[in-house]
Formats: structure tokens, sequence, C-alpha cells
């Protein structure tokens, strides 16, 4: 995800861009907008700099924890046996696509 705030990112922001551990990377929103708009979110899965990347032989498990109270937190997992090179389209139908979530 783009670290900074912009158009695509909805007021959302990141606290860190792990790219050398397993995370946690967590998105927020602050000053006047400390929640998201209203719409559908999609979560996808980048390796951005991996000593090995994700292939049948190596299988990488991407999880995501949604934290949106007061509902219970809600945690997705999916098994990644492919590289994948299309860290800017997300969507339903991309390779890399885990999940949505809907706000509110």
């Amino acid at each position: 995800m783009n670290r900074n705030v912009s158009v695509n990112t909805s007021g959302g922001q990141l606290d860190v861009d792990d790219q050398r551990g397993t995370g946690p990377e967590n998105v927020f929103w602050v000053g006047n907008s400390t929640i998201p708009p209203t719409g559908t979110y999609h979560v996808c899965f980048a390796q951005y700099n991996f000593t090995m990347f994700a292939s049948i032989t190596n299988p990488i498990t991407a999880t995501v924890k949604i934290e949106k109270p007061p509902n219970p937190t809600k945690t997705v997992s999916k098994i990644i046996t492919s590289d994948i090179d299309d860290y800017y389209a997300c969507d339903s139908t991309s390779a890399h696509f885990i999940t949505s979530i809907d706000y509110p």
C-alpha cells in the first residue's frame, strides 16, 4: 500500500511498510477522518522483496485481521503459490485478492 494519503487511499494510511519481516502492517485513518469513508475495500497481497517468492514448493500464507469495532475481529488467510507482479491492481478478480471489507 502507498504509505501516503492520496485520492487512491481514501485517506487511509499505512503505519509501516514492513519490507523485511512478516508484519504486521496496519491501515488507519487519522485527523478529521478517523473512520473510513463508506464503501467496499479490497485487500490484496503483494510480494515485494522476498528472499524466496511464492511457488508450489514454497507457499506463502497471507493473513489479514480486520478490526471494525464493535464487531469481533475477522481473520482471513490465503495461501499464495505463485509470484504475482501486478501490485497496483486490486479487485475481486485479481490473483492476489484476499478479501473485501464493506464499511460500514
